[in-house]
């Protein structure tokens, strides 16, 4: 096949392209840029400081909950789109259980933070903080996951 044989790849991007391009540019930003940061920063602004919780809510729901939700809502919007139909193939599955993983996450981290049982786990962290450490980094995993399957299309 020669070079007068390969189809030219035509620019700018359809609108179904640009709507694509722009959920995943979102839902990368959000899942592994801004919650890697914002663990990172719970993890070591700790050691110095007592307000690493508003700097970790910050990030975690402030900033990265609406780059994710609107990066979802262009997910969805492709769908739509492309009359695929929601949640039918697996990228699809996988990007509705990161969002209600992400949800549940923001949700447990407010109620660790703000219901403590200091009489139960004396000088030792509550097994709620290990769940949400462990949920963190399998959000983390699955976003990955879900990158590799969208790329594999």
């Amino acid at each position: 096949m020669s070079m007068s044989d390969t189809p030219l790849r035509s620019f700018p991007l359809t609108p179904v392209e640009r709507t694509a391009k722009t959920h995943a540019i979102l839902c990368v930003t959000g899942f592994l840029i801004l919650l890697p940061i914002g663990a990172l920063v719970a993890r070591f602004i700790r050691t110095f400081s007592t307000r690493w919780w508003t700097a970790h809510s910050l990030i975690q729901f402030v900033i990265s909950g609406p780059i994710i939700g609107v990066g979802w809502s262009f997910g969805h919007q492709t769908a739509q789109m492309l009359n695929m139909g929601h949640f039918i193939d697996t990228h699809q599955q996988t990007g509705l259980a990161l969002l209600i993983l992400y949800i549940a996450q923001l949700l447990l981290g407010i109620f660790i933070h703000f219901y403590k049982f200091p009489s139960l786990f004396q000088g030792h962290r509550p097994p709620q903080n290990y769940f949400h450490i462990f949920l963190g980094v399998a959000i983390f995993i699955l976003a990955a996951f879900q990158v590799h399957l969208s790329i594999c299309m």
